[in-house]
């Protein structure tokens, strides 16, 4: 396994600061239903995670060892949020798919504060089976403006936006919980050391090298999804490709707009995928399951 630099710690190596650089794209989602593609560079993702680590730490007075819930579908801001956890030391916890998954992992989880997509608010007493955290609530308009009315939830992307622009919160250790994940014998935990000598491990092993465009289909309530998805790129300095129910149908034009090097696929994508690509392009595919070795190259 590839280890990290002592002059990087895993907090330093999972902001986009030091490994990729300016205004090259980081991060591009995609809601096709909704006719939406947001990109952000890295200059620009960089300054939506310390605002928003600045809101989990200024505003709600969150502390390193606390815990986040991620109630959410995939969105352009899930990424901004889960590495704003890890800017403030704080683990991210994420629970927005299956509900009775989501509420045995939150009942143990003990969560500060949760980000919730706006769809899913009415769900969140069933989540956490009582009183939840203060939510803070991402909307569907890119410009955070809801569709109704949020009640005593704060609007997230208007929050942020008034927040300083740098972050200057202490590094957290390498011992610091990441991540909190639902799994088939309970709960595991990730510490951000893990994390990044996981993703080093998986970029080498997927071939992922700085500038690439990583596209990853496996969602962010997984450690797949969270290290495809987000840790990866990171760490080797690639830019990573998002969706919302995605379309596999049109998942091989997808790659090929975007010019994607390296795809994380779910099976079922990775066979819809596989009959359209042409036999020229210099593009590697990986299926999940991808940690611990096993993962397919197609």
């Amino acid at each position: 396994m590839p280890s990290v630099d002592p002059a990087q710690s895993p907090g330093r190596l999972l902001r986009p600061g030091p490994v990729a650089a300016g205004d090259r794209p980081l991060l591009t989602w995609y809601h096709a239903a909704a006719g939406q593609r947001i990109e952000l560079s890295a200059r620009t993702f960089g300054n939506w995670v310390a605002k928003t680590a600045n809101l989990l730490v200024d505003e709600l007075g969150l502390e390193p060892g606390d815990r986040v819930a991620l109630v959410l579908p995939s969105h352009w801001q899930a990424p901004v949020a889960l590495a704003a956890c890890w800017a403030a030391g704080v683990s991210a916890v994420p629970a927005g798919q299956d509900t009775a998954a989501a509420a045995a992992l939150l009942a143990e989880a003990g969560c500060a504060a949760c980000f919730v997509h706006e769809e899913l608010l009415a769900e969140v007493p069933l989540r956490f089976g009582g009183a939840p955290p203060p939510l803070l609530v991402v909307t569907a308009d890119p410009l955070g403006r809801a569709a109704g009315d949020l009640g005593a939830a704060l609007p997230f992307a208007r929050l942020a936006a008034s927040m300083p622009d740098q972050f200057d919160g202490d590094e957290p250790a390498a011992t610091a919980e990441a991540l909190l994940l639902a799994g088939p014998d309970g709960p595991r935990r990730w510490t951000q050391g893990q994390l990044v000598e996981t993703a080093l491990e998986l970029g080498e092993q997927l071939g992922v090298r700085e500038g690439d465009r990583l596209y990853c289909g496996l969602g962010l309530d997984s450690a797949d999804g969270v290290l495809a998805g987000l840790a990866v790129p990171l760490v080797r300095g690639a830019g990573v490709v998002l969706e919302r129910d995605p379309d596999p149908a049109g998942l091989a034009r997808r790659l090929a707009d975007e010019r994607v090097t390296v795809a994380a696929l779910t099976p079922e994508q990775a066979a819809a995928v596989r009959p359209a690509l042409g036999h020229d392009r210099d593009l590697q595919l990986a299926e999940a399951p991808l940690t611990g070795g096993s993962f397919s190259r197609l």
